[in-house]
Order: C-alpha cells, then structure tokens, then sequence
C-alpha cells in the first residue's frame, strides 16, 4: 500500500526490528525477500546510580504518546505524590493540578551535546528516578515501540515501573515482576 516501506524493506540486505512482534509484522505486512529479525535493546547498567533508598512517589517521564491527564487525575484523586517530566505542548491536561503534584516542563527541541538546551538528558533524569519509588509509563494505545526507552531507564534505575501494555514490546512487566 506504501510504495516508501514496500521498496524499503524489499531491498535491505537486513530488516532489524526492536521487537519479535514488529519483526513479524514487517515479514507479514510487506514480505521482504530477507525475513526481518528483532534484535534486544537492553540498558547500559554501569550507566545508572543505584540507590537503596526506596524513595517516594511516582515519576513519569517520555515523549512519545503519554497520557498525562489520566495520571495527573489519578494523582490528583490518591494525593500521591508525583513529578510530571513532559515536553513544552506535551501536557494536554486542562483541569486541576492539585499540589501533590510537580511538573517539570522542558523546551521541546534536539538536545545538543555539552548544552543545557532541548529535552532532558538521561543523566539529568537518574537522580530524579532514584527519589521516587516508582516510575510510570503511562500510554495512549498506539501501535508503535512508544514507552521502550522509558521501560530500559527504570530497568537500568532498578526501579518499579507501572506501564500501560504494549503489546509491540517483547517484556512482560508482571512476569518478570519489574512492578515489585
């Protein structure tokens, strides 16, 4: 249907995918002559601070399709504590932000290497991570890898995560009790 993708994934020598789900959707969808094959992306341990403090509350954190207004009613019901970290026209919450609640907002745009500009970077978010006791990853249903990134910074964090499923991600949060 998409000349673009036909032609592209036709004629690759390899088709990597970040999921075995993806990978079969490419080998269905627009049958390459070399079958796709998924490949794992994993975290970089060493990078992360491990903390033993449990910490407190939830951080949520990403860019791609977060639902944000359900978490910040949520939030907002509970009176737990929370720290929003969104992009600049990212929130798409018009109601009450009640003061358990802290946003973080960053300038949508590329970060630049050595410059406090753009997005925040990994290590900025490290020590926000450990102070909380869980991280979220809250997602609109979609039908992409939205959320993988977030998911291998609370693995490397070592800490909890309560994430909307994905069914294009290859981990089953409950079944490797990454929620604990």
């Amino acid at each position: 249907r998409n000349p673009y993708y036909s032609s592209l994934y036709k004629k690759n020598d390899c088709n990597l995918a970040l999921s075995n789900y993806v990978a079969a959707d490419i080998n269905q969808r627009w049958k390459p002559e070399r079958p796709a094959s998924s490949i794992q992306w994993g975290c970089d341990l060493p990078f992360y601070k491990h903390s033993k403090e449990v910490g407190d509350g939830i951080v949520i954190a990403g860019r791609t399709s977060r639902d944000f207004s359900t978490v910040i009613q949520a939030l907002n019901q509970s009176k737990t504590k929370g720290t929003i970290l969104y992009l600049k026209g990212h929130l798409a919450h018009k109601g009450e932000v009640s003061e358990n609640i802290t946003l973080l907002e960053s300038d949508n745009e590329q970060p630049v290497p050595g410059k406090q500009q753009g997005w925040k970077k990994v290590k900025d978010l490290i020590p926000i991570y450990q102070s909380s006791r869980a991280i979220g990853i809250p997602l609109y249903d979609q039908d992409s890898l939205a959320g993988l990134t977030s998911l291998m910074d609370c693995l490397g964090s070592g800490k909890p995560v309560i994430m909307t499923r994905n069914h294009n991600i290859d981990l089953d949060i409950e079944k490797e009790k990454i929620e604990k």
